[in-house]
Order: C-alpha cells, then sequence, then structure tokens
C-alpha cells in the first residue's frame, strides 16, 4: 500500500516537471489510481483483481461541445497486494466524452473494449469484452504544482464480464 501512495504522489510531480519545460497545455491527462475488480469465480473460488492502473487520456477533438479523448490504460492486478486477489493484466481502450463545469469539477463517461489475460496466476483463464467507464475529476491545487491543473480521478468500469468491472480512486494531472 505504501508504494501505491508513493506511486500515486509520482503523477502530479512528472507532470509538473514537464509542463515548466512548455508554455501552452497539450490537453494530455495522466492519471494513476488503484483498483478493485468486481467479485468473479475462478478456480472454484470468489476472487477479485487489485492493484495499480495508469492511463493517458489523448484529446482527439470535440463534439457537441465536449472533449473527445482517447485513452489507452493499465490495470496490473496482483502487482502490490498478493493473497485472495488474482493476478492478471487488463489493457483497456476507451473513447470518452468529457465535460468540465464551472468549479473545474469534471466529469466524463465513455466506452471501449478492455482484454484481461493471466499474469503469474492459473486461478485466472483471462476474458475481453465491451467496457462503460463512468468518472469524475475534482480539482485540488498543491503549491509545488500550481503549474499544472492536478485532480482526484474516481471512477467505475461497467462491463457484462465481471473482471473488467470495477471501481477506482486516484490522482491525475493535466499536461
Amino acid at each position: 500500500m505504501k508504494r501505491a501512495l508513493a506511486l500515486l504522489l509520482l503523477v502530479p510531480a512528472a507532470g509538473s516537471a514537464f509542463a515548466q519545460s512548455t508554455s501552452e497545455p497539450l490537453g494530455v491527462r495522466v492519471r494513476l489510481a488503484y483498483g478493485f475488480s468486481s467479485s468473479f469465480n475462478a478456480g472454484g473460488k470468489s476472487r477479485n483483481i487489485q492493484g495499480p492502473e495508469i492511463g493517458v487520456a489523448l484529446p482527439i477533438g470535440t463534439a457537441f461541445g465536449q472533449s473527445l479523448l482517447l485513452e489507452p490504460s493499465f490495470f496490473g492486478g496482483g502487482r502490490i497486494k498478493h493473497g485472495s486477489d488474482d493476478d492478471a493484466d487488463i489493457y483497456r481502450l476507451t473513447l470518452f466524452a468529457h465535460h468540465t463545469f464551472s468549479q473545474g469539477l469534471g466529469f466524463r463517461a465513455g466506452i471501449g473494449y478492455a482484454s484481461a489475460s493471466r499474469a503469474r496466476s492459473a486461478q485466472f483463464d483471462g476474458t475481453s469484452g465491451l467496457i462503460f467507464d463512468f468518472g469524475t475529476e475534482l480539482p485540488f491545487s498543491v503549491k509545488k504544482f500550481s503549474k499544472i491543473a492536478t485532480y482526484v480521478d474516481v471512477h467505475g468500469i461497467v462491463s457484462s464480464e465481471k473482471e473488467l468491472s470495477g471501481f477506482f480512486f486516484g490522482v491525475g494531472a493535466k499536461l
């Protein structure tokens, strides 16, 4: 858990270093989170996937006044905690519509595709499928990172495949 918290703090620091080297914002969003999948049955036991997630959302345009972002992300289950969680790698590609309200609060909704594969565990066979992602961004500022917009990220993923569904909490930076 200490490693996860340390990683969560590195995202704004890395973003701040990058933002100081460029004069115009790129519109790229980098986020680091910790997540929990829904429970599923594997090897005759109830299992879930827990671990760090990293995503990089790239702006691709606008539609109906909303920003469109394409985000590849990686969720590494079993990377930090070993035990009742299963070890699986989940790769996702999601197309988001993003809206920012007047106070900086952001909301996103997206649709995408995810693929999960076994990563050190004989319990999990892997799966893939369509996903829906809904989340919010709550802005916060830190004096050391004043040149970039940082935010708390909370989002959930829904899929017909339980292994691909889950809840995530983390931090991000808008570069």
